[in-house]
């Protein structure tokens, strides 16, 4: 179930506003979340071809119904299902600049900018020792409880920024389009101690 409004609002031609809000609920068997997200934008052109820009944006994902329920095999490993696994929630911003150039025979634009996101309860298919060993000594029948698994990693944060650039060169016997662009990004976790694995055997 969802329900969203949105509105945009273009001021004196140069300032274009735009603001949402998002309300989802998920509900799989007897469990289920809800959770309203909000996003906000912003972008102003101070001259003929220029252009700073803004947003901030939020995330919510439930669990799919194969993370959290669905046991299968990839030959004797196994994937583990997940019935406590959590929604995924983010945040996240960004502030860029856009510039038009023209140099010679090129004409495009430039793009630069810096954002960051974070996550709580993230979400990562992961592989480790998930399950107990089924098997009789000294079989491996399911390769001693290793498989993949869906699981909560704690907070994370990723913080980075980006160039592009976007334009064509022509001449009177060619005509080149030009995409290049690269990306730098810094991901960390901001709960390293939390211990992902508790021993399935119990011990």
């Amino acid at each position: 179930i969802a329900s969203y409004l949105q509105i945009d609002q273009s001021i004196a031609n140069h300032l274009n506003l735009s603001a949402g809000v998002r309300y989802e609920y998920f509900s799989v068997n007897s469990s289920g979340a809800g959770k309203p997200v909000f996003r906000a934008g912003a972008n102003y052109q101070f001259a003929e071809a220029s252009f700073l820009r803004c947003s901030f944006g939020q995330g919510f994902r439930f669990p799919t119904i194969a993370e959290r329920y669905i046991r299968t095999g990839l030959g004797s490993l196994q994937v583990y299902p997940n019935e406590e696994l959590n929604p995924e929630f983010a945040t996240s911003a960004e502030i860029g600049f856009k510039q038009g150039i023209k140099w010679g025979a090129f004409m495009g634009f430039l793009d630069f900018a810096v954002f960051r996101q974070d996550f709580q309860d993230y979400i990562e298919f992961t592989f480790g020792q998930w399950g107990p060993d089924e098997g009789q000594v000294p079989s491996l029948d399911n390769a001693l409880g290793l498989g993949f698994k869906s699981i909560n990693t704690g907070e994370s944060r990723v913080t980075g920024a980006e160039m592009s650039t976007t334009g064509r060169i022509q001449t009177d016997r060619m005509r080149i389009d030009v995409i290049a662009g690269y990306t730098f990004t810094r991901p960390i976790s901001l709960t390293p101690s939390t211990n992902y694995n508790p021993d399935p055997n119990g011990t």
